[in-house]
C-alpha cells in the first residue's frame, strides 16, 4: 500500500507541475477522491466462516477496497482517466480505472481499464456486494467502442478473458500448479441502454470461452460461459425504483464465480451449470437531509447430469438503510442487512451454508 500511495502522490505531483502549460495549450486536469469508513457488527454462522462456533466481530477499518483518489484530463477529442486506491492484495492490486477515451465523430474509443459492458449492478448492500445484482466484468482490461444517440447508447467490447479461480479439474488429482488456462479470443461483451423520460433499460451479454490444459499430457477441457440480462430503473417525484435479472451459463464473470462448471470423473468431463438472479431495490427522499433505501435479491445455481449429479445451490439477501446528508459530499448510511445462503442440495443430500448479518454505519465523503 505504501508503495500505490507514494504513485499516487509522485503522479499528482507531475501532473500539478505542468498544469500551467497544459492550459496554455487547451488541455484540463481535474482531481478528485472518495473516503469510506466502516463502522459495524457483522454476526456470521460456522459455515460462513468455516469454524466450529458462529463470529461476531466489530467492525471499525477504513473501506480502503472502496476508497480512491482519481485524475480526469482532457485534450482535444482524447480524455483519460486514472483512478487508483489505497489498497493491495493479489487479487485486485491499486488500479481501479486506467484508460484513455478518443472521440473520433461518430463514435468513442476506449482502451485501457474501466466498467465493462456487463456491468449491470443496480445497487448494493453497505457492506459491499448483493445477490443478484449483477456485477458482470466489473471494472476490466478492454478495447471498447461506444456509439451514442439521443435515444440510445451501444458498447461493445473486447475483454480480457476470465477463468475460475481454482482450476475444475483439480478434482481430477491434479493441483492447481499442474494446469493451465488457454485462451483464443478474448471475452466479447455488450450492451444498449435506452432511455424513455423516466425510465430507462440497459440490455446486456456476453461471451467467455477458455481451456484447463493439463501440462503433463496437455489434455484440454473447454468452457464456454455466456450472461445474458436486463437492467430498468424509473423515477418519479420522491421516489426511485431499479431492478435487474439474469441468466448465465458456467458463470465466470466477477462476482458470480462461485457458480461455476462441474468437473466430473466418471466421464472425464466438464458439464454445464445454470444460474439465474434478480435484483430490486427503492430508494425514498423524505427530505435534502434523509432518505430511505430498502432492496432484495436471490441468485439460483443448478447443475443437472442424469444419472450422474443433481445440484441446487440458492442464496438471497435484503437490507435496509437511512442515507444522512451531514454537509455537502459527506454522508453517514445506518444500516442493516441479511445475507442467507440457503441449503445445497447435491443428490438429495442437504448440506446447510450458513447465514450472515450486518448492522452498523458506513461513512463516505466525497472531495
Amino acid at each position: 500500500m505504501r508503495k500505490a500511495l507514494i504513485f499516487i502522490l509522485a503522479a499528482a505531483f507531475v501532473v500539478a507541475s505542468v498544469m500551467p502549460a497544459m492550459a496554455a495549450d487547451d488541455k484540463s486536469v481535474s482531481f478528485y477522491g472518495r473516503v469510506y469508513f466502516k463502522t459495524w457488527y457483522q454476526d456470521r454462522s460456522k459455515e460462513v466462516t468455516g469454524t466450529a462456533f458462529d463470529d461476531k466481530d466489530l467492525v471499525f477499518d477504513l473501506y480502503d477496497s472502496y476508497c480512491r483518489f482519481g485524475a480526469d484530463f482532457k485534450a482535444g477529442d482524447v480524455k483519460a482517466k486514472v483512478e487508483m486506491r489505497p489498497w493491495e492484495d493479489g487479487a485486485h492490486g491499486t488500479l481501479r480505472v486506467w484508460a484513455v477515451y478518443w472521440n473520433f465523430g461518430g463514435g468513442e474509443l476506449l482502451v485501457g481499464q474501466d466498467y465493462a459492458p456487463t456491468y449491470a449492478a443496480c445497487d448494493e448492500t453497505v457492506q459491499g456486494g448483493s445477490y443478484g445484482s449483477f456485477g458482470g466484468s466489473s471494472r476490466a482490461p478492454m478495447i471498447q467502442l461506444k456509439f451514442a444517440s439521443d435515444l440510445y447508447t451501444l458498447k461493445i467490447a473486447a475483454v480480457k478473458p476470465e477463468q475460475e479461480d481454482t482450476p475444475l479439474v483439480t478434482a481430477a488429482a491434479f493441483t492447481a500448479a499442474q494446469v493451465e488456462y488457454d485462451y483464443g479470443i478474448p471475452k466479447l461483451e455488450a450492451s444498449v441502454d435506452f432511455s424513455f423520460g423516466p425510465m430507462a433499460f440497459k440490455i446486456f451479454g456476453g461471451y467467455n470461452t477458455f481451456s484447463e490444459a493439463v501440462k503433463a499430457t496437455d489434455k484440454e477441457y473447454d468452457v464456454d460461459a455466456w450472461a445474458l440480462g436486463l437492467k430498468a430503473s424509473y423515477k418519479t417525484g420522491p421516489f426511485s425504483f431499479a431492478a435487474n435479472i439474469w441468466t448465465s451459463e458456467n458463470t465466470v464473470w466477477t462476482g458470480e464465480k462461485a457458480y461455476k462448471a462441474t468437473y466430473v470423473a466418471a466421464t472425464d468431463s466438464i458439464e454445464d451449470s445454470e444460474t439465474t438472479g434478480w435484483h430490486i431495490a427503492g430508494i425514498y427522499k423524505i427530505n435534502d437531509t434523509f432518505s430511505l433505501k430498502a432492496g432484495y435479491g436471490q441468485e439460483k445455481n443448478e447443475v443437472d447430469i442424469p444419472g450422474q449429479l443433481s445440484n441446487e445451490d440458492e442464496r438471497s439477501g435484503w437490507y435496509i438503510n437511512m442515507p444522512i446528508t451531514l454537509a455537502k459530499n459527506f454522508w453517514v448510511i445506518p444500516f442493516y442487512s441479511q445475507d442467507d445462503q440457503k441449503d445445497k442440495v447435491t443428490n438429495g443430500v442437504t448440506a446447510e451454508e450458513g447465514d450472515s448479518t450486518y448492522w452498523g454505519a458506513r461513512w463516505q465523503i466525497y472531495f
